[in-house]
C-alpha cells in the first residue's frame, strides 16, 4: 500500500516540572479558604479552591476566530488526556470529582479542574467543539481531529505500566496510522486529496515526563536507571521519539513540590528536544513546520512565583498546617509506612486540625455491586504493581487513624468510587 507523506506542522511541548507526591496540598486558615457546597467541611473544600486558583479559567477568555486548520491531532499524556483512560483498568484516570468541578461537561477525564493546553488551543483556532478522545470517536468526526493521549503513557511502551493500562506513544502513533485508513474512504482513496487536506492540520505531542516519573526514577519497578546513565537515557528517549514523530508523518500502511534530582535529568532531555526540532525545521522533514512549548519554564515560574513550596521527606517532616491532604497517597505504602506517615501528620495539625484522606474503600465483606468490583480489582493491581501498597476497609483505616493518635475519622464525601474521609484529634 502506497504510504502518504505528511507536510505538517507539529507542536512539541517540552516536559513539565516533576512532581513527587500527587494530589498532595497543606491549606491553612491565613490563606481563606472557605466552604463551597455540598455541605462540606471548610478543611476538606480548601483543596479544591487550591485547583480552581491555579487550574485553566473559564473560557470565555479566549475570542476565537474562524476555524484556522481543518483538523487537529493530539498525542501526550496526562497533561492533555481527555478521556482515553476513562474504560480501561489503570489508577491513572480522572472521570471523577474534584476533576472538572470548572469544566462546563464536569469530569471528562482530563486531569485538571477546567480545561487542558490543548483545548485552549482548539478554541484558539476556531474549533466550534472540543476535539473529542479517539477511544469514543470513529467515522466522519475523524475529519476534525482526534485526541489520542493517555494518563501514564511515555515514549517507551514500559512507561507508565505501575499504574496499570494505558496507551503508549508508539501505540498512539499506531492508532494514528488506524485514522488515516479511516480518513481515505472519505476521499475515495485519493492519496493526493488526502495528503493536501493533512498537510492543513496541526499535530501536537507531549510526551517525555513520565518515562522518568514513571520509569527511570522508580527503580522498584524498573531497570532503566541501571541501565542507562541520564545522559544516556535522554538520548534512548529522543532516538525513540525522532522515530515516532517520522512515523506520524509518514502514515498509512503511537500542590506539589519538585524534584531537583529528576529536573536535572530531564533538562537533559529538554536540550535535546531543542535541538531536535532545529534539526527538523532544518530540512530534516522537509515542507514539516515543528513548534516547541516549553511548558518547563512556565511551570518554574509558577513553582517560584506563585505558591509556597516546602521540600522535604513526608516519612521525616509534613509542613504545619490546619488540614493536611492526601490523595491516592495511603494506598501505596504498607500498615508500617501509613503509620509513621500518620504520626508526623498527627504532629503538624493543631487540636481542630484534620488529615483529609481521600481513598477507594473495600468493603467489609463480599459484595457484588459495581463499585465493590472495581475496588477489588485495584487491590489486585495494587498487589502485583506494587508489593508494599494496598487497598484498605474502612475498620483498616481506623485502625491505622487510631494507631497514629487520633481520636477517629468522619466520612465527608463520596464521588465516583472515591471516599473522602477526614482523620481528626
Amino acid at each position: 500500500m502506497k504510504s502518504i507523506v505528511l507536510p505538517i506542522l507539529f507542536i512539541l511541548l517540552i516536559s513539565s516540572l516533576a512532581t513527587t507526591i500527587e494530589g498532595q496540598a497543606y491549606c491553612t486558615k491565613e490563606k481563606g479558604n472557605t466552604a463551597g457546597g455540598c455541605g462540606v467541611d471548610p478543611k476538606t473544600q480548601c483543596y479544591i479552591d487550591f485547583l480552581k486558583e491555579f487550574g485553566p479559567q473559564a473560557s470565555s477568555q479566549i475570542q476565537p476566530q474562524g476555524l484556522q486548520v481543518p483538523c487537529f491531532f493530539i498525542f501526550g499524556d496526562s497533561l492533555v488526556d481527555n478521556g482515553n483512560n476513562n474504560r480501561i483498568l489503570t489508577l491513572a484516570r480522572a472521570n471523577y470529582r474534584p476533576y472538572g468541578v470548572d469544566f462546563p461537561q464536569g469530569a471528562t477525564g482530563r486531569f485538571t479542574n477546567g480545561r487542558t493546553y490543548v483545548d485552549a488551543l482548539a478554541q484558539l483556532l476556531g474549533f466550534p467543539n472540543y476535539i473529542p478522545p479517539y477511544a469514543r470517536t470513529r467515522g466522519p468526526a475523524l475529519l476534525r481531529g482526534v485526541n489520542y493521549a493517555s494518563g501514564a503513557a511515555g515514549i517507551l511502551d514500559q512507561t507508565g505500566t505501575n499504574l496499570g493500562d494505558h496507551t503508549s506513544m508508539n501505540q498512539q502513533v499506531a492508532a494514528f496510522g488506524e485514522t488515516v485508513l479511516q480518513m481515505r474512504r472519505y476521499f475515495r482513496g485519493d492519496n493526493n486529496a488526502l495528503n493536501n487536506y493533512l498537510s492543513k492540520c496541526i499535530f501536537y505531542s507531549g510526551m517525555g515526563s513520565n518515562d522518568y516519573l514513571n520509569n527511570y526514577f522508580m527503580p522498584t519497578f524498573y531497570s532503566t536507571s541501571s541501565d542507562y546513565t541520564t545522559k544516556a537515557f535522554a538520548a534512548l528517549l529522543l532516538q525513540e521519539y525522532t522515530r515516532q514523530l517520522m512515523l506520524a508523518r509518514f502514515s498509512g500502511n503511537n500542590s506539589t513540590r519538585c524534584n531537583e534530582n529528576i529536573n536535572k535529568a530531564i533538562v537533559l532531555f529538554n536540550s535535546g528536544l531543542r535541538k531536535l526540532v532545529d534539526q527538523f525545521n532544518g530540512g530534516q522533514l522537509p515542507g514539516s513546520k515543528f513548534i516547541l512549548v516549553d511548558s518547563y519554564r512556565s511551570s518554574n515560574d509558577l513553582y517560584m512565583n506563585g505558591t509556597n513550596n516546602v521540600m522535604d521527606d513526608m516519612f521525616q517532616n509534613v509542613p504545619k498546617g490546619d488540614a493536611i491532604f492526601m490523595k491516592w497517597i495511603l494506598h501505596n505504602w504498607s500498615d508500617d509506612h501509613c503509620l509513621k506517615l500518620l504520626k508526623i501528620c498527627y504532629k503538624s495539625i493543631p487540636e481542630d486540625g484534620k488529615v483529609i484522606v481521600v481513598e477507594s474503600i473495600l468493603p467489609e465483606l463480599p459484595e457484588t455491586s459495581t463499585v465493590s468490583k472495581r475496588n477489588s480489582q485495584l487491590d489486585v493491581l495494587m498487589m502485583t504493581q506494587n508489593p508494599s501498597g494496598k487497598k484498605r476497609t474502612k475498620h483498616e483505616f481506623l485502625t491505622l487513624a487510631t494507631g497514629a493518635g487520633f481520636s477517629g475519622t468522619r466520612f465527608e464525601w463520596f464521588t465516583c468510587n472515591l471516599w473522602v474521609r477526614d482523620f481528626y484529634k
